[in-house]
Parts: structure tokens; C-alpha cells; sequence
């Protein structure tokens, strides 16, 4: 497993550009006719989702109680 330490605001930065990758991902989704690219994009989207959740729980768990 892949381990990465990243300061607070780079973590925040990381948010911002997977939320806006989903979106992008969701406008290609809704665009394409094609199956197999849709359903590849599909994938990448659920990827990057988890990716995006996993960030946002690190995030919430650095914050102070």
C-alpha cells in the first residue's frame, strides 16, 4: 500500500481536484453514446469517488476536537 503525507492545505487542494474530476467525469458520462468508453467512464468515476471519500475521512480526522 501506497503511503503518502501531505500537509493540510495540499490535502484540501487534492479535494478540490477530485470533485472537480467527478464532475467532469459525470458531463462526459451524460455526453458519450458509446458503451465501452461510458462504462470506462463509469469506472474511473467510482475510482476517483473512492479516492475522494478517503481524502475527505483523513481530512476529518486530522481536524482538532
Amino acid at each position: 500500500m501506497l503511503r503518502l503525507g501531505i500537509t493540510p492545505d495540499e490535502q484540501a487542494i487534492l479535494v478540490e481536484i477530485l470533485e472537480a474530476e467527478v464532475a467532469e467525469l459525470r458531463a462526459e458520462i451524460r455526453h458519450t453514446d458509446r458503451l465501452g468508453y461510458k462504462h470506462m467512464l463509469e469506472t474511473r468515476e467510482q475510482v476517483v469517488k473512492n479516492l475522494l471519500a478517503r481524502v475527505r475521512a483523513l481530512q476529518s480526522e486530522q481536524q482538532p476536537a
